[in-house]
């Protein structure tokens, strides 16, 4: 491929991810780079408007990684092929598709339950960080982003407009309050207001803590994801802060919820996404169905304290 075209997709690239990842952090858009980059080497680097749908489907075949990576990188890819003008992107449709994660993602109501034990033994703050993944659907940047005013009317109304994940700097969504994270909620607040009485500085998030170096300072990524830690080797359960946001969605699906409502609830503008990405079987009902066929008496002989975590 000719140097001047191969420069035209590398400018097209810069233009992308300088006008339609605005706000995302350095390390998505690197690693958005990297995917697209990588189905441009497949192709030589050709012009994005040159690309046919012939192309687009060979970029799906031969891109690295398992069904669930290449969906994702063919998607940004074929986002990245609508936003530079190339019409053939719209017709392109991926026959990878994201898969459920398998066992050990989405929690029961009685493994649900379980940790929840743990996480209030624990204390205050890991109790309402565990509340809010499980029991509200929180992403750890909805988490982060909580602002006084935000938990001021949750706790007022039980409704509130959050902000959350999304381009531009985050999407706006309506959070509605499970009362069982009522009481944590207030008193974490009451435990924040003190905490700005005594150093005189009140953070513009919600969710602050006291650094190593004596300053009120907002919870980062990292120190959400040692609080859940904490949780998980404590209860011997693994799981990280993105499986509470998907037993959330599957433990609503068990409870018959409609798939509509769920979405809504997580705030998804399509259905079809919460279905793909958050609502899952896991080991605990198929040994329900399979236990369906077996005769009488013969049941799998499985001990008293597994049986309390698989079975609700």
């Amino acid at each position: 491929m000719p140097y001047k075209e191969r420069r035209t997709f590398h400018v097209a690239l810069r233009e992308y991810l300088r006008e339609d990842c605005i706000g995302l952090p350095t390390k998505t858009v690197n690693q958005y780079r990297n995917w697209i980059t990588e189905a441009g080497e497949i192709l030589s680097f050709m012009p994005p408007l040159q690309i046919t749908l012939v192309d687009m489907r060979t970029v799906e075949a031969e891109m690295n990684g398992n069904e669930n990576t290449r969906s994702v990188k063919a998607s940004m890819f074929r986002h990245f092929l609508r936003f530079s003008g190339n019409r053939d992107a719209a017709r392109w449709k991926l026959s990878c598709k994201q898969r459920p994660a398998e066992d050990g993602v989405f929690f029961n109501e009685a493994q649900t339950a379980y940790c929840r034990s743990f996480a209030k033994e624990l204390g205050n703050t890991h109790e309402l960080i565990y509340s809010l993944g499980f029991d509200n659907g929180l992403r750890t940047i909805d988490m982060r982003r909580l602002t006084p005013h935000m938990v001021e009317k949750l706790l007022r109304t039980g409704s509130a407009a959050i902000l959350g994940k999304g381009r531009n700097g985050g999407k706006v969504g309506m959070l509605h309050l499970n009362r069982i994270t009522y009481g944590p909620l207030a008193t974490f607040a009451r435990h924040r207001a003190e905490l700005v009485e005594q150093y005189g500085t009140n953070p513009s998030k919600f969710l602050i803590r006291v650094s190593n170096h004596g300053k009120l300072i907002p919870f980062d990524y990292r120190h959400i994801n040692d609080l859940f830690t904490s949780i998980s080797e404590m209860s011997g359960l693994e799981f990280n802060p993105h499986d509470a946001r998907r037993s959330y969605g599957h433990r609503l699906h068990l409870k018959g919820v409609p798939l509509e409502t769920i979405a809504k609830l997580m705030r998804h503008d399509n259905p079809n996404q919460a279905f793909k990405a958050y609502i899952g079987w896991g080991f605990a009902e198929m040994r329900a169905a399979q236990d369906l066929l077996c005769p009488s008496g013969m049941e799998m002989s499985v001990p008293f304290e597994a049986s309390q975590l698989l079975y609700e």
